[in-house]
Order: structure tokens, then C-alpha cells, then sequence
């Protein structure tokens, strides 16, 4: 490849080493240029109230077994502080505040928080809250508040993310010591994946660009893992002023005020569990920390999870009551004029590879590899 198409399309040289964090990032924002080629937002299909109760009701009807197999890992789940990150209409939150958890749902898209607002009113799901907005753009001491750290922390399909390494820092942040952070996310390529590269160039007349796939997030985990690993290793062997404020039993650790453009991180050692520790006390824990003027307090080890992982094959599926409703749902999803008869020909035939008939309706089904990673 010539020097000045790699510059264009943002890959780095060969004599440049990228980071698995920085190759995750340099992906993603190429699937989100993609999508905007296509004169599609990338948040288009979640943006009305008819596609968040159309999602939540196909999720309900068709796609249960992902959301029994999350939960199932959480348990028990009953009097627990959850995140869920990118929650859309409450596939998972309202299962999970139903069966006793206390969730706190992460969703940009206001058509999906809407929905799930006026769901768990309809539920009298009291222990239940939302917040409007991407991961990236929350502040960690807000996401804490008065009532500390997380005991889980997951984000199922919802990794949409660039500045990945930043945004699983923050997870492991707002997350207790013996608290886990679970990410669900498909494994590329995949029969949709393909699917869509060999629709793009026919629809759009550009090749389709997958997003990263479930592998190099992997990668990522474990760099941070080796990068902390690191770090620990020259802290005990040095002696020096910290950059880091420490206090007693947990660490909150941040950037100094010189620093503070920068996104800061946290992580707490040896803290008590979460039951017997008041919320009143951890703030005030963080309020000291973060107003100290001290320079050379103790610099404690960060912690290293253990990462684990493990493969989970779901089926993906949607139902339609006719070829019709199906073509209009797709003609509406890849911005096809009804007009145009090229690209509705190749719409057909899309659909007439996927769609398969049952009980007499039609579902469109493909099997979706994922892996879920818990750190």
C-alpha cells in the first residue's frame, strides 16, 4: 500500500507498533465512518419509540437465551449495584432489577431510555435508575455517587467505543474489588458480517468495515494486564513522589490537578466488602483524596484482574409477518428508496437468502459466536 492511501485511511506504518487498544480504536472509527457513508447515523435504527418496542419485543419473543446466559453468571444477583452500559429498552436492567438487583442503565439513544423509563414505572421497578448518555462521557465520581462502587459492571453488545482503553479503565473504577466486569461481544467475521460485505459494494458501491471483533478486545484486556503488571514491578522498585493520592485501606487513584484534562483512573485494594462499608464513609474517603495537598503519600499495587473468558454461540432473530413487512423494516434500516429498483432488487435477494418460514411467520435467524469476558 502506497504511503499516502495508508496516511488517508489512518494505518501506520511498518515501522510503527501499534497497541491492540490503538488497533481496537483505528477499527471502530473506520465501522463509524462506514456507517456514515451510507447516509445512515450510526444510533438511526434505535432513534423512535416504534424501534425500541419493536427491539425489546423481539429480544422477549426470540432472543431470551442471551439474557438468561448473562444473568445466570451474575447470580445471585438480589440486593447487587449493577451497571449496565448501553441498556437500550431494559433487555437486561428490568430482568435484573426484577429479580432483586439495583441497576443503573447507561443509554445515549432517548427513544430506548423513554421506553425503559416508562417500562419500569409500568413494572413499579423502584430500584431502578438512568442515565441519558454515552460511557465515554460519564464522569466516574458521578457514576459512584453516595453509594460506591459496583459489584458488576457489564455491557452486552453495546462496546461501540473508541478510546477503549480509557473506557474499561473506568469500568474496572466505578467496580468493587471483588466485584466483576462482564463484556458480551461478537467474535468476526460472522455469517452477518459477511452478509453485509458482500451487500455494501452492491448497495452502496464501498466495501462494508466490520467493527472489531471479540479477539482483539482480548488483546486489549490482557495489554492491560501486562501494562499494570509493569507499573506494579517499577513501583516496588522505586521509591519516589507519586502521581497518585492513596488513602488507607482503598486507593482512588487520579491524575494531578496539572493533569486533570486527562481522564483519570481508580481502583481499590483491600477494601471491605461492599456490605460493611458505609457509603457515607467512602465518600469521604474520595473527598480527602481529592482535595489532599499532600505529594508523597503511599503508593499501594494495583490490582490485577484475572481475566477470563468464555465462547457462547446465541441465534440472532427477528420475525415478520410477510415479505413485505420484512422489505419495509430493511428499505427503512439501509436507507433504501422504495424508488430506487436496483437496490430494492438486491434487498430481495438478501432477504431471500435469510428469511425462513415458521409457524407462519417469517424469521430472518443467523448464528451469532460471542465471547464473553469477565475481568
Amino acid at each position: 500500500m502506497r504511503a499516502t492511501e495508508r496516511i488517508r485511511r489512518g494505518i501506520p506504518g511498518p515501522d510503527i507498533k501499534e497497541t491492540a487498544a490503538e488497533r481496537w480504536d483505528r477499527h471502530m472509527a473506520s465501522w463509524i465512518e462506514c456507517q456514515m457513508r451510507t447516509g445512515r447515523r450510526p444510533l438511526s435504527p434505535w432513534e423512535s419509540a416504534r424501534a425500541a418496542r419493536r427491539y425489546w419485543e423481539q429480544v422477549q419473543h426470540h432472543q431470551q437465551e442471551r439474557i438468561e446466559f448473562l444473568i445466570s453468571r451474575f447470580q445471585p444477583v438480589a440486593g447487587k449495584r449493577i451497571v449496565d452500559i448501553g441498556c437500550g429498552p431494559g433487555v437486561l436492567a428490568i430482568p435484573l432489577a426484577e429479580a432483586g438487583a439495583k441497576v443503573t442503565g447507561i443509554e445515549p439513544s432517548p427513544a430506548m431510555l423513554e421506553f425503559v423509563r416508562q417500562l419500569a414505572e409500568q413494572k413499579n421497578l423502584a430500584e431502578i435508575c438512568f442515565l441519558p448518555g454515552r460511557w465515554e462521557d460519564h464522569n466516574p465520581i458521578n457514576l459512584l455517587n453516595e453509594n460506591g462502587p459496583y459489584h458488576t459492571v457489564v455491557a452486552s453488545l453495546s462496546l461501540l467505543m473508541v478510546g477503549i482503553r480509557d473506557c474499561l479503565l473506568k469500568m474496572r473504577q466505578v467496580c468493587a474489588a471483588d466485584g466483576s466486569v462482564f463484556l458480551l461481544w461478537p467474535q468476526v467475521p460472522n455469517h452477518w458480517t459477511e452478509e453485509l460485505s458482500e451487500l455494501y459494494p452492491r448497495l452502496y458501491g464501498f466495501p462494508y468495515v466490520q467493527k472489531p471483533g471479540a479477539d482483539l478486545l482480548l488483546e486489549v484486556l490482557l495489554e492491560l494486564q501486562e501494562e499494570q503488571a509493569k507499573e506494579n514491578k517499577k513501583t516496588r522498585g522505586e521509591n519516589r513522589t507519586s502521581d497518585y493520592q492513596i488513602s488507607n485501606s482503598w486507593a482512588f487513584v487520579y491524575r494531578t490537578p496539572e493533569k486533570q484534562g486527562e481522564i483519570f483512573r481508580a481502583s481499590l485494594k483491600e477494601a471491605p466488602p461492599f456490605e460493611q462499608a458505609g457509603s457515607q464513609a467512602r465518600l469521604q474517603k474520595i473527598d480527602k483524596i481529592n482535595n489532599s495537598n499532600e505529594k508523597n503519600d503511599t503508593t499501594l499495587e494495583i490490582p490485577i484482574p484475572k481475566i477470563e473468558t468464555e465462547s457462547a454461540l446465541f441465534t440472532y432473530r427477528e420475525s415478520f409477518i410477510s415479505p413485505a413487512e420484512a422489505l419495509v423494516h430493511f428499505q427503512s434500516y439501509f436507507g433504501v428508496d422504495e424508488a430506487d429498483g436496483r437496490r430494492m432488487t438486491i434487498l430481495r435477494e438478501l432477504l431471500a437468502r435469510n428469511l425462513k418460514s415458521h409457524n407462519g411467520s417469517l424469521w430472518l435467524e443467523h448464528p451469532l459466536p460471542t465471547l464473553l469476558l469477565r475481568f
